[in-house]
């Protein structure tokens, strides 16, 4: 695993001192306009993870492998058609060789994290006690939504309709966790932003869908 560097330079580098404290680099002296700050400044103690583990990788790589999976469902899985039907979500589904090619690109690259990736997981929250926090809520709101998709489809038309409005807060909490988890994310991946527009745009298909629905019907 990357070890954090033992000396910093600029404002936000990571640094560990001999008693194993974690120190981030405040941003120090203005410097002259249009450039950075002229050196680290003086150091002060914020909270910070440790440093990532082993359980830290397979955590990262776990928790994008389920939004990715997740995602993936909205377009695929037949009990989901009557969430998001018609030709908008064939269109995404179209798209989604791109987006599962730069998932792939992040989940190789977590494989073997580089020492600036390492200190975006940690101001990111992507380590330790934060991410484990971040994995377990996820999780939840996954099997929270695939639970309910399940007993959705077994209802007759008539307790579809009186049951919508549950299924459809499930699905805007996990699509808004997928949100949050994305934008951390991006700290290290940028090339995760697309993928993060284009899990933006699934949802507000699906919820465009369903006010055009309901116009047509009133």
């Amino acid at each position: 695993m990357p070890q954090p560097p033992t000396t910093a330079t600029n404002a936000g580098d990571i640094i560990v001192t001999e008693e194993g404290e974690v120190i981030i680099v405040n941003d120090a002296g203005t410097g002259e306009r249009g450039k950075g700050p002229k050196g680290p400044g003086p150091f002060k103690n914020q909270p910070a993870s440790p440093p990532p583990s082993d359980e830290d990788i397979s955590l990262l790589i776990r928790l994008l492998t389920g939004i990715r999976n997740e995602l993936l469902l909205f377009l695929e899985d037949e009990k989901r058609i009557k969430v998001f039907p018609g030709e908008w979500r064939e269109k995404c589904r179209s798209l989604w060789p791109e987006m599962n090619t730069r998932f792939e690109s992040v989940l190789s690259q977590l494989k073997s994290p580089s020492q600036s990736m390492w200190n975006d997981f940690v101001l990111a929250g992507l380590t330790g006690e934060m991410l484990k926090f971040k994995v377990e809520r996820v999780e939840m709101y996954i099997a929270g939504f695939g639970r309910a998709i399940q007993k959705y489809s077994l209802l007759n038309p008539e307790e579809q309709e009186s049951s919508k409005g549950i299924l459809t807060l499930l699905r805007d909490v996990l699509f808004d966790s997928m949100n949050s988890i994305l934008g951390s994310f991006l700290r290290a991946f940028h090339v995760l932003e697309a993928v993060k527009e284009y899990k933006d745009h699934v949802h507000l298909s699906i919820k465009a869908q369903e006010v055009l629905e309901g116009d047509l019907a009133s």
